[in-house]
């Protein structure tokens, strides 16, 4: 049983191994090349150290070791974690093709589900691996496409750490609960250096690894069903991200890229938070928006699980409210020098019949 003094060592030590590895990395960055410079489908304007993943990594990894007796699940997903870490190294160095990135995103969730780490919700065992694999590649790729803006996939992880910690906690699944707080804790250390204006990003190295925790440790929060097609109520905490990654590619689609190769490899800047900026919204408010989303969402979950459907109705529909608002009076727009995907205000679209450039104001 997880008690008050665990649960509050666990993410302390985990902020403390990250905010003290941050300046390290920082360094190691810069020394090795590991720096995000900017360019037309990014918004910041100056280069920034790309390691704050592996400070993520040291603080999950240092406090489960130090806190000690950690479950066999748990060890597979910090094993699949440094491999996929390793995969968004190679990635930020080399700018790998997306084709093997999926490739190998794919293999690492096919041996989690392989070695025990499944959803169980179909009556057919394969039917859950194919589930499985589908979520942790799916999700992975959702929070690397969050990470666009300063803090926004941070924090929000964040806010999905602590509604894992507390899901799991319900379910009597103790050591999910230790390992969503010790991700907690590493998260607010990198967060340290990376609310807006970030001294440091996460780079596919952070972004991949907390899409594969975050993903797996929805799956060890949800117990064995009782009965047949039951379904979890864990990956429901994710709705933000997984919408956004759902959304923007079917809004590429209708925008005309229409090859399933050209849609899964495309980018742009339509997620989230280029859509809140869009609206007016500073960094940091962006920022503040998008773990609001991500509050209700974990809410109503939250309310579900404890039957209280009036609170669940309210925090549903304040998510979607907020969600749809942001597509009223605007489209997304294929950039043709590069086919760089770009959301734009129908009324700064009327004034630009012949060249895109514009786009350059939603930064």
């Amino acid at each position: 049983m997880l008690v008050l003094p665990e649960a509050i060592a666990t993410p302390i030590l985990a902020f403390c191994v990250a905010v003290l590895s941050m300046p390290l990395l920082n360094r190691l960055a810069v020394w090795t090349g590991f720096v995000d410079h900017p360019n037309s489908r990014k918004i910041h304007t100056h280069p920034i150290p790309l390691l704050g993943g592996l400070g993520i990594y040291a603080g999950v990894v240092a406090t489960l070791l130090l806190r000690g007796s950690v479950d066999s699940r748990v060890t597979l997903m910090m094993v699949a974690s440094f491999l996929v870490m390793l995969l968004g190294v190679a990635d930020d160095r080399f700018d790998l093709h997306s084709r093997y990135r999926l490739l190998l995103h794919v293999l690492a969730a096919l041996g989690l589900s392989l070695c025990g780490v499944r959803f169980h919700f179909f009556p057919i065992e394969a039917l859950d691996h194919v589930f499985t694999v589908l979520w942790i590649v799916g999700v992975i790729n959702a929070i690397n496409c969050l990470d666009c803006a300063d803090g926004a996939a941070g924090g929000t992880c964040l806010v999905v750490f602590l509604s894992l910690a507390g899901l799991a906690l319900s379910n009597g699944r103790y050591f999910v609960c230790q390992s969503a707080l010790a991700g907690a804790g590493a998260v607010v250390g990198f967060l340290v250096f990376n609310v807006p204006p970030a001294r440091v990003f996460m780079g596919n190295v952070g972004s991949t690894l907390l899409g594969l925790m975050v993903a797996v440790t929805a799956v060890l929060a949800t117990p064995v069903p009782t009965s047949n097609w039951q379904v979890p109520l864990a990956p429901f905490v994710l709705v933000v991200p997984v919408f956004d990654i759902l959304w923007v590619h079917y809004r590429r689609y209708q925008a005309g890229i229409r090859s399933t190769r050209d849609l899964l490899s495309s980018t742009g800047k339509d997620h989230l938070p280029h859509r809140l900026m869009a609206r007016g919204l500073s960094k940091p408010a962006c920022m503040g928006v998008v773990m609001v989303l991500s509050m209700l969402a974990g809410g109503g979950v939250y309310a579900i699980l404890k039957g209280l459907w009036l609170l669940a109705g309210m925090a549903v529909t304040s998510l979607a409210a907020i969600l749809w608002h942001l597509e009223e009076n605007a489209r997304v727009v294929i950039r043709p020098e590069d086919h760089c995907a770009l959301y734009q205000l129908r009324t700064e679209t009327m004034a630009i019949p012949q060249s895109l450039r514009s786009e350059e104001n939603v930064a």
